[in-house]
Formats: C-alpha cells, structure tokens, sequence
C-alpha cells in the first residue's frame, strides 16, 4: 500500500501536519486563544481519523502476507487445507476493510464527520403519505441501528389516522452526515393501496431533509429580534411534565420562515438549545 493511498490523500503530508499542531499544543500559552486552541483540537482529531486506519491498515496487510507464506509452507495436507481456508476468511475481512476505509476516504467534506438531523415530512396524498413516512422513519431507524449510529427523536407530529404528518431525528455517530446527506429529496411510493376499497393504485410522496449538527463555535449570528418563540405541550408517552407543562418548544425564523420545534427533552431549556442548533444548522 502506498503512502498516497491510492491518490486520496499522501500520508506522510498529514503526518507533517499533524506533528506541527501537536507541537503547538504543547506550548504552554496554548489555550490563550480558544478558538484557535479549539479548532487545532479538532483537526488533529481529523487528521488522526485519517492517518490511524491507513496504518492500521498496512499492518493487517503484512499480516495477511505472513500468513499466505505460512500456509504455503504447510507440508501436511490436513493442516495445509485449514490454513488455506484461514487466509481465505482473512481475505474476506481485509476487503471488506478495504472497502469501508476507501468509503471513507470520499466523506471528505466539511461537515461529512458530524451528527446529523434527518426530518420527514409527508407530502400531498393524505393518509397514504403519512404512512408512507412512517415506513420511511422505520427504515431509517433500522439503518441508523444496524450502521451502529444512534438516533433520538427530537420532534414528531402524527397522522390524523395513521403514519406520521413529520418527524425530526437527530441521528449520533462519526460520519453520520456524511452517509446520510445523499438521501436528501422527495422520495416516492408507488402501490395498491391498503386503505383503498377499490384496490386502486395510490403514489405517495414523503420529502427527506438532512442538515449537520453545527458547532458551538460556528460563526452563525442569529438575531433575537428575527426569533418568534412558542412553547406547548409535547405530546406522547413518558415523562412527569408531558402535557402537563409546556416543555416543548417552536421556533420561527421571520427572515428566511424556517420553522423548527424539539419536544425530546423534559425540561424547556434543552428544548430550546436543541432547537436552536436545529435552526443554526438548517440556516
């Protein structure tokens, strides 16, 4: 394997980066400036994420080398045949390593290592939409399971009947943007439809946002005078204060008419800090 890694990025260059920043760090006055001190964290943090898996990688690859030479060295047909089918199962696993660190290699982009807020909405067609949104919801929550992400569901309205009118997750995990951003648009059913009598065929839309979680230090102003704030009572099961107390929270960005609302939370403060970032992220 090259140090180029296949043309992605050359190592040795983000070894030299890396040594400098770090060299920084270690300077006494380094936390004097806390934004710069902050961002150096987080592209050592970066860099890091790049530099340790290509050499994890190189390591496995010399492994497995040893190994196919230990095998072909084998006399005894019996022990020969078990260490064949080891080199073969390793083999598996290295490609499939390989496949999921060049994946990784094009989540590049600025924001493609942060959490993410997906939001549903269900479009035109009523109770079909909404249905169709709340398959879309489960088939997102088994993918963000099985991905080994982690999801909470900041805001949902449901259907009058069935499914769900829209519904707003915020998905945790180390690249969750980036595997997620690409579902972004209005996505389509096309089926009989189970709640039609005339066995008639039905198209749904559901349309299918998702912004990155944006970091405190983000330079997004946002003026309190632009903000329209309304609290209610979140609904669902669970919690001391559910429609007891009006914890949950929406807001109203006059300026561009961006409306986000959170109701995950218990207490109206982090409703509102969680709302807020929605707002900064979609902004």
């Amino acid at each position: 394997m090259s140090a180029s890694c296949g043309g992605f990025f050359d190592v040795e260059e983000l070894q030299k980066n890396l040594a400098a920043i770090e060299g920084r760090m270690a300077a006494p006055d380094f936390w004097s400036n806390r934004e710069r001190a902050q961002a150096d964290v987080e592209e050592v943090s970066r860099l890091r994420s790049l530099i340790n898996p290509f050499q994890e990688l190189e390591r496995d690859i010399e492994d497995f080398s040893a190994l196919q030479q230990l095998a072909a060295e084998e006399s005894d047909p019996a022990s020969r045949a078990h260490a064949e089918q080891e080199v073969a199962t390793e083999h598996d696993r290295l490609v499939h390593k390989l496949e999921e660190f060049e994946l990784r290699q094009f989540l590049s982009g600025e924001n493609d290592r942060a959490n993410a807020f997906l939001t549903i909405h269900s479009g035109a067609g009523g109770t079909e939409s909404c249905d169709w949104a709340d398959m879309l919801l489960r088939m997102y929550q088994r993918w963000i399971e099985q991905s080994g992400f982690k999801s909470q569901t900041v805001d949902i309205q449901q259907g009058e009947e069935v499914g769900i009118k829209s519904v707003t997750l915020f998905v945790a995990g180390e690249y969750a943007y980036g595997h997620l951003q690409t579902e972004r648009g209005v996505h389509r059913l096309v089926r009989i439809s189970p709640f039609d009598a005339n066995k008639r065929r039905h198209t749904s839309f559901a349309s299918v946002d998702i912004v990155p979680e944006i970091a405190d230090t983000a330079p997004i102003e946002i003026n309190p005078a632009d903000l329209e704030i309304d609290t209610f009572r979140s609904g669902g099961k669970g919690g001391q204060n559910v429609n007891k107390v009006e914890t949950a929270v929406r807001i109203l960005h006059k300026p561009t008419g961006i409306v986000v609302a959170c109701q995950a939370e218990r207490s109206q403060g982090r409703n509102r800090e969680l709302a807020m970032k929605m707002l900064k992220a979609k902004l």
